[in-house]
């Protein structure tokens, strides 16, 4: 045996109402049935009940009375939830009075498909409101060495173990297994190591000192009566098991398996000194990992071992037996015995343990979804890590934790308070933390309103992504269809196992697999949305995915024959057979993000209620429109004109710029540097933001030069600040008594994309080279092979010699004194927003933070960063691409109880319409426009002029103007300089006239930069109404891809007649550019032009895809047209347009239904009418132009 599948293969029976029509009256089961509550009726308190409405798999209705702890979780969930998958395993089905059949309940599993950590179950045992704290608000502790030596063990024990697997052929142990096994752990935990600043020589001392005598005198005796007794049983180490059935999950210490009387032993490793306070954790801990190996393979746990590895190794283990009844045999859906179940099968559902932990799963889940513990100290715990938090959020939100406290009113008598709240709790709490009594009633209310507005949303996103990994579990066609999957995969065998990554001296010691896979038959991509970077999931088609968890992984490459995935675990997961089964990969979501958005907006919560910083209170009162930011009086060239900055042109070489700017940008540097707290940079299409953020960074770090006293003593021109830094961090290393607190350091650069933080990144490093600047990340994030030579790992990774059983190796790992040394000396450190928030980067604070494509960031995301820094500066523009967030905004304003305060909505500037999906740039605009604190670039260097008028008469009221380049206005550069460049005689003209069509002559027209081609004529519907199967695919339109073929075919045979080589036509068509907004219609478009070569070098992408890029021709396809008039979504986003025609450099082609893009009725949205209002000022404004064309059937052989 291989692994932990194949043994049982069985699902949730899934009810049919129609089963239970029999005159039986009461039917009593303990089996899992599956089934769904639609909606909640009502509850009865005094009788402990809550009636529901259940569904079966065909829709089918019954009344149900859930009752016990469900009953009470029911009645206080929000409507948003429902209908929602339940697990039954213990009820009764009875008929009224009145003959109608209802469903008692008295055993449920809430959610099954939300997995719950075997951790938050042991975890509860310890405090409830701390549990809910950090699964509901994110609340986390910091990285200290109890969490560095618990990760040391678990590591070490589990690196040991697994070379020990195979028991019976180990002939001798020696304490170099002990030494090599702690060594690779270290290697593993390079990053705790580097934040808590501990050395690894520091850290392999203590263990040799403190830990591994007992490792050696347990291995040498204790461990030999240990292997005896399971000698001939199967180990594993860190198994990672997971229950769809019963919604619970977890990583297994140690598995010792007994394969030949069906029973397993648990051991869970607990690495604290006291046996008292982890005991009981640990044993739930382990209960838990029993009930899901119980439910998967249906085996007896035999007994649960509690190790103590810093305990002598007399004490090293605490046995725990477990009880389990057998199963009965009374089964109502199966007719027949399952071939695999055996007859002495046991059963941990009647177990009173069993009942505890699913009890203590459904309490977990409904912290997951905001319900607060009922019952709740008054007083902290004096030594609990949480307190202070904990007081914070009990005196902001006193309803959800005090709801039976009714004796006196609240004192800031709040009316979106469904409560009254004991004014002596309230007294208590502020005692607690002294700084809560100085919080206003406004600034408490709005910043009531600003959790609960995005805890909201950001739950409406779990819930859109649990949703999304639930469509796995369809049918493969289905998914196919959805452009979600793709099925018929079988594994290359050449290609199996363990690959180094790109750069192999990158290795940390961790092993990443590589697989490569290929298509057993002819894949329809027209739908399919995999790109390099999604997350993936891989299961076997065969299998039941009910049982057997799926394998996650990150797609690395897709082609059209095959496709590369990166995963944590192999393929031998799914058995002995992995290489001979056919696997299907289906799109899925990571939630990671979201929990780095919740500890964002509780660490901004701790640092608007505890300010430990001016600068702290006033970003809190910026985002909670506290506090206007106010037009200085002074100029800013007044201002600039007195400051250090002023005197860097006759400073050193090293000091000046090299970048020339012009008017606004040198306006937008000035008020970035000169900004209080806050600084907005609006950046349309091709004005520079890129360089501006370059000389920002170059001017802020010059002026620290300049005002360092003893700069002359460094390396580096750019870090005079550095001896200064060290010397402040030995002060405050004294001052908190030798805990170690990490330099500020000057600058955080971040981006939403890996993307646009290495093109700030390569253009600062080829600007200013001597600039320290270090980019924190996964090195193959990085297309830049200049910015993989500033990442942080291939700078600090080092040879290291590791002693193994064959002998001594050279391993390549990240040394973590060197990184410390790295970040805190550097001028600038580059990572994406979410990076910003990682272990590695969490102790270390900023004077400057710096955010790229803020206008694409959601505002937690934002806040990341920006908490981080003394000073934010905001670089983006609010009217190209959104956040990309699930988002609906159909969502119910009514189940927003405490968001009804519309005044609070109104002040903050928060959007019903756009919920999370807009920005905190968009949100703070009209504060900050018309103040110092916000500037606008003005001059772009992209487009024709043609062009650039009706974008910025559209989206920037007039303000965006054509630049200069070489003395040559931009407006006035036409397509016709892509052929020149080659041939500067070239006559288009002359040539054009060889162009037979009419539609060809216009479109390749010298002077026309902006071309409609209207389809309206040619009833050109799209592909929504051909969708025989009503399944919600991306669509196409045929029509429209013929005309997209016709006119590359043209521009082919126009390059060809003017005699252009083959490799000139190569470089000529890697200039054009072709968009639409959906995935299907890009397919069909490669799919017709990628007959011919040549055109391989045409970029064809979606609207999102391509922001960030920009060609000298784009072709956009509109795509939608209807006989209703009917435009998507992605369509009547306007910004999308103005993405769509600012990647055009000097001539954009439009193809559209004028018919269905304009028209405006009554029943459309606000949005839909104004994106169709622009639509048609654009067919206006290419009329007035000489480029609008109505198209005829025989204009392109269409008909």
């Amino acid at each position: 045996m291989n692994d932990l599948h194949f043994i049982q293969e069985y699902k949730p029976i899934a009810i049919n109402f129609k089963d239970f029509s029999s005159k039986q009256i009461n039917i009593t089961y303990n089996f899992p049935l599956f089934c769904t509550i639609s909606k909640m009726l009502q509850t009865n308190q005094e009788k402990g009940f809550t009636s529901v409405m259940i569904e079966d798999v065909k829709g089918e209705q019954m009344l149900g009375f859930v009752y016990q702890q469900a009953a009470e979780i029911l009645a206080r969930l929000s409507p948003s939830l429902f209908p929602l998958t339940v697990i039954v395993f213990k009820g009764v089905f009875k008929t009224l009075p009145s003959k109608q059949r209802f469903l008692e309940i008295h055993h449920i599993i809430l959610d099954n498909f939300t997995f719950i950590n075997s951790s938050a179950i042991g975890g509860h045992e310890y405090c409830e409101i701390q549990s809910f704290l950090d699964l509901y608000y994110g609340v986390s502790s910091e990285p200290n060495e109890y969490l560095l030596w618990g990760n040391l063990i678990h590591d070490y024990l589990a690196e040991l173990f697994g070379e020990l697997n195979s028991w019976k052929m180990i002939k001798k142990i020696s304490k170099m297994s002990i030494l090599r096994a702690f060594e690779i752990a270290l290697a593993h935990n390079w990053q705790y190591l580097a934040v808590l600043g501990k050395s690894e020589n520091e850290i392999r001392e203590e263990f040799l000192q403190n830990f591994a005598v007992n490792e050696w005198e347990f291995l040498q005796t204790h461990f030999q009566e240990y292997r005896k007794k399971y000698n001939s049983f199967e180990v594993f180490c860190e198994k990672f098991v997971q229950s769809p059935v019963i919604g619970l999950q977890g990583r297994i210490d140690r598995l010792i398996l007994d394969n030949q009387n069906h029973q397993c032993t648990i051991i869970e490793t607990k690495t604290g000194r006291s046996k008292r306070s982890s005991q009981l954790i640990a044993y739930y801990q382990g209960l838990t990992y029993g009930v899901i190996l119980n439910d998967l393979f249906n085996w007896r746990i035999s007994e649960i071992l509690i190790e103590y590895p810093r305990h002598p190794p007399s004490e090293r283990f605490a046995f725990y037996p477990v009880c389990q009844k057998k199963a009965e045999s009374k089964d109502i859906n199966r007719n027949k015995k399952d071939e695999n179940t055996k007859e002495n099968d046991f059963s941990l559902y009647e177990t009173p343990d069993f009942l505890r932990i699913i009890q203590i799963r459904n309490k977990i889940w409904s912290f997951l979804n905001g319900l607060a513990p009922k019952k709740i100290p008054d007083t902290p715990c004096a030594q609990c890590n949480s307190k202070s938090k904990c007081v914070n959020y009990r005196w902001l939100f006193p309803e959800k934790f005090y709801p039976q406290s009714t004796s006196a009113i609240t004192p800031d008598k709040n009316p979106s308070l469904t409560n009254y709240i004991r004014q002596e709790i309230l007294d208590d709490l502020i005692r607690q933390n002294l700084n809560l009594g100085n919080i206003s009633r406004s600034l408490k209310q709005c910043l009531r309103f600003y959790l609960e507005w995005f805890y909201y949303f950001i739950d409406q996103e779990f819930l859109m992504q649990k949703h999304i990994r639930l469509e796995s579990f369809n049918n493969i066609s289905i998914q196919e269809e959805k452009g979600l999957a793709i099925g018929g995969l079988k594994l290359k065998l050449n290609n199996i196992g363990k690959f180094p990554t790109e750069r192999q001296e990158n290795e940390n010691g961790s092993a990443q697999y590589m697989f490569e896979m290929y298509f057993t038959h002819q894949i329809e991509s027209q739908n399919s949305r995999f790109r390099a970077g999604d997350y993936v999931v891989i299961t076997p088609e065969t299998l039941n995915k009910y049982k057997i968890g799926g394998l996650s992984g990150i797609l690395v490459e897709i082609t059209a024959n095959s496709l590369i995935v990166s995963t944590i675990e192999s393929f031998t997961k799914f058995g002995s057979n992995y290489n001979e089964q056919v696997y299907r990969i289906d799109f899925s979501v990571s939630n990671y993000h979201l929990w780095q958005y919740k500890g964002a907006i509780d660490q901004f919560l701790q640092a608007a209620l505890q300010p430990a910083y001016p600068h702290h209170s006033l970003l809190r009162d910026i985002l909670l429109n506290q506090q206007f930011p106010r037009s200085i009086p002074k100029k800013l060239d007044q201002i600039y004109k007195n400051s250090k900055l002023n005197q860097l042109s006759n400073e050193s070489s090293d000091s000046r710029s090299i970048i020339s700017l012009n008017e606004s940008q040198e306006e937008a540097v000035k008020c970035a540097l000169q900004a209080k707290r806050l600084a907005l940079i609006q950046g349309p299409p091709g004005t520079g933001k890129t360089t501006v953020i370059v000389e920002i960074i170059h001017r802020y770090l010059s002026s620290l030069t300049l005002s360092s006293q003893d700069s002359q003593s460094h390396n580096s021109g750019m870090s005079g600040t550095t001896e200064k830094r060290r010397k402040g961090t030995l002060n405050r290393f004294i001052q908190t008594k030798n805990r170690y607190v990490p330099p500020r350091i000057p600058i955080l650069l971040c981006a939403y994309t890996n993307k646009a933080v290495d093109t700030v990144v390569e253009k600062l490093v080829q600007s200013y080279p001597k600039i320290k600047c270090i980019r924190v990340g996964n090195v193959h994030s990085s297309s830049s092979t200049v910015v993989k030579s500033y990442n942080l790992e291939v700078l600090s990774t080092v040879k290291k010699k590791i002693q193994t059983s064959s002998g001594e190796k050279e391993q390549f790992t990240v040394d973590p004194l060197k990184v410390r040394m790295l970040l805190e000396s550097a001028d600038v450190i580059a990572t994406t927003t979410i990076k910003a928030g990682t272990l590695l980067l969490q102790p270390y604070s900023f004077v400057l933070t710096i955010i790229d494509e803020a206008g694409q960031v959601v505002e937690p995301g934002v806040l990341i960063p920006l908490l981080k820094g003394k000073k934010g500066i905001l670089v983006g523009d609010h009217q190209q691409l959104p956040p990309i967030t699930h988002f609906s905004p159909d969502i119910e304003e009514k189940n927003l109880q405490i968001l009804q305060n519309s005044s609070i909505r109104e002040k903050l500037n928060f959007d019903w319409s756009n919920g999370i999906n807009r920005s905190l740039f968009e949100r703070l605009i009209p504060q900050f426009k018309g103040t110092n604190n916000f500037s606008l670039l003005k001059i772009q260097y992209r487009m024709h002029k043609t062009i650039s008028q009706f974008i910025s008469q559209t989206f920037y009221q007039g303000e965006l103007i054509p630049g200069e380049i070489e003395g040559r206005n931009i407006g006035e550069i036409s397509w016709l300089d892509i052929f020149t460049k080659y041939y500067e005689k070239f006559d288009l003209e002359e040539i054009k006239t060889r162009l037979k069509s009419p539609v060809n002559q216009l479109i390749w027209a010298s002077e026309q930069s902006m071309i409609f081609l209207d389809t309206a004529d040619l009833q050109a519907f799209d592909s929504s109404k051909i969708n025989s199967k009503n399944i919600a695919s991306s669509k196409f339109n045929t029509t429209e891809v013929k005309i997209i073929a016709s006119i590359t075919k043209a521009f082919l045979d126009l390059l060809q007649i003017s005699n252009f080589s083959q490799e000139v036509i190569q470089e000529i068509f890697s200039n054009l550019g072709i968009i639409s907004p959906y995935r299907a219609h890009n397919a069909k478009i490669i799919k017709m032009i990628k007959k011919t070569e040549i055109f391989e070098h045409i970029s064809v992408d979606t609207v999102d895809r391509f922001q960030g890029n920009e060609k000298e021709v784009i072709i956009y396809s509109f795509v939608d047209s209807c006989p209703e008039h009917i435009i998507s979504s992605l369509t009547a986003d306007y910004r999308r347009l103005n993405v769509a025609i600012s990647r055009a450099r000097s001539k954009i082609i439009f193809i559209g239904d004028s018919t269905t893009l304009t028209t405006i009725s009554t029943e459309i949205s606000p949005q839909t009418a104004k994106i169709k209002s622009i639509i048609s000022q654009l067919i206006v404004h290419v009329k007035k132009n000489g480029g609008y064309w109505l198209m005829q059937p025989n204009d392109y052989y269409l008909n």
